[in-house]
């Protein structure tokens, strides 16, 4: 009965409103609670910052709404009736698996998803698809030379070759990158120091 008034409260308290990126009120960080229970990582002070607007997007993306990083009636109706993701594979408990269709990395631990968070991969389907080890691990920004494009990646953890999981400055709805994992900077050092200090090791690419 508390858990179903819990349920009526936050859907009474929401649904008046609109919330997006700069917005603060006790109602976001209701939302934010929400989201970090359901493994998508945010803050939790009630304002509308960069990391809100990215679990958003991530969790419009998984539950295939507008993917718009806004919480509108749309996300707020979703939120009282999540879709909730299982991995694919479960034959080793800790492991990453980025579902190229969604657009999302997963971390799993204990054969259960624990973290989502939004990705941008190669555009043209130049993401190679499958089953990977992490070979390397390198902290900070690191420049890149024509292997297979140039520029400067954030915390690079190498899967395959040149191609890595990495934080960018830019990662749109879509993908964009030249084959690539992307993700947010503001989840580029939490990545990071989960796989090393987990020690995950297998990616898994579909």
């Amino acid at each position: 009965m508390k858990k179903l008034l819990i349920l009526f409260l936050f859907v009474n308290i929401s649904a008046a409103q609109t919330y997006k990126y700069g917005d603060k009120s006790k109602e976001i960080r209701k939302i934010q609670m929400r989201l970090i229970n359901l493994g998508y990582i945010t803050d939790q002070n009630g304002i509308f910052g960069i990391k809100t607007k990215f679990a958003v997007i991530a969790f419009q993306k998984v539950n295939n709404i507008k993917v718009d990083g806004i919480v509108g009636e749309e996300t707020l109706k979703k939120l009282d009736n999540p879709s909730r993701p299982a991995p694919n594979y479960k034959n080793n408990p800790d492991h990453i698996e980025v579902d190229l269709k969604r657009q999302v990395l997963y971390l799993v631990e204990n054969k259960r998803i624990k973290y989502i968070i939004p990705i941008s991969s190669g555009k043209r389907n130049s993401t190679i698809k499958g089953r990977f080890k992490i070979y390397k691990l390198k902290k900070g920004w690191h420049k890149v030379m024509g292997k297979p494009w140039s520029g400067f990646m954030h915390n690079p953890i190498y899967f395959y070759k040149s191609y890595a999981i990495h934080g960018y400055k830019s990662v749109p709805n879509y993908p964009a990158s030249h084959g690539c994992i992307r993700i947010p900077l503001c989840y580029s050092d939490f990545l990071f120091e989960y796989i090393k200090s987990k020690n995950v090791k297998e990616v898994y690419i579909y």
